[in-house]
C-alpha cells in the first residue's frame, strides 16, 4: 500500500475548514497525503475489521468503510495538534454519515509518531497540552485503531524516520426507526 500511495504521490496534508475547503496551517497539521478512491479495497478491509466496529452508533446502522481512503506520511518533525475529526455526510439522499474514524498503521520504522488521546478541557481553553493526561497508541505495522470523531487526539511529532497511515471513516445508515 505504501508503494501504491507513494506511485500517486503525496500533497501538502491540509486542515479542512469546510466541505471540499481546507488551508495549510504549517506547525499545526504537518505531513503530505494522498487520497484514494477504492470502493473494492475499502469492502476488503471491511471484511477484515467488521467484527471489531459498533454494528450500531447513535441508533444508526454500520453500512462500512468510506471508500476515501487518506494516505498519510508523516517525516521527521511533522504533527498533527490536537483537534476532533469531522463527520462527512452523503448528499445523494442516503442519509450516510460517519461517525467513526479507523486508521491502519503501514509501518512502524519511526520514532515518535503516537496516535495521542488527551483530555477534551484543554482543546478550547489554549492550552499546549504539555500538562494534559494522554493516551497513547503507538504505530505497528497491521495496526488497525477505531475511534469515535469527536475524541480529541494529536498525531504526535515524528522524531525519526517516515510515519504511513490510512484514514477513513466508518459510514452509518440513518436512524432506526421503530413503529409502535
Amino acid at each position: 500500500m505504501i508503494d501504491r500511495s507513494e506511485a500517486i504521490g503525496y500533497e501538502v496534508a491540509l486542515v479542512n475548514t469546510g466541505p471540499g475547503q481546507g488551508v495549510h496551517v504549517p506547525g499545526y497539521r504537518d505531513g503530505q497525503r494522498t487520497l484514494i478512491d477504492d470502493p473494492l479495497f475499502a469492502a476488503e478491509l471491511w471484511e477484515r475489521v467488521k467484527a471489531h466496529v459498533p454494528a450500531v452508533y447513535q441508533e444508526r446502522p454500520v453500512i462500512g468503510i468510506n471508500e476515501r481512503l487518506r494516505f498519510l506520511k508523516y517525516s521527521p518533525g511533522d504533527q498533527f495538534q490536537a483537534h476532533k475529526d469531522g463527520e462527512y455526510r452523503r448528499t445523494d439522499g442516503s442519509g450516510q454519515v460517519t461517525k467513526v474514524t479507523i486508521q491502519f498503521y503501514l509501518n512502524e520504522k519511526c520514532v515518535g509518531g503516537a496516535t495521542s488521546f488527551l483530555e477534551e478541557k484543554n482543546l478550547w481553553t489554549g492550552s499546549d497540552f504539555k500538562d494534559s493526561k494522554k493516551v497513547e497508541v503507538n504505530p505497528k505495522v497491521g495496526q488497525v485503531l477505531v475511534f469515535q470523531h469527536d475524541l480529541v487526539h494529536e498525531g504526535s511529532v515524528v522524531v525519526e524516520g517516515h510515519k504511513y497511515v490510512v484514514r477513513s471513516d466508518i459510514l452509518y445508515g440513518p436512524p432506526i426507526r421503530t413503529v409502535w
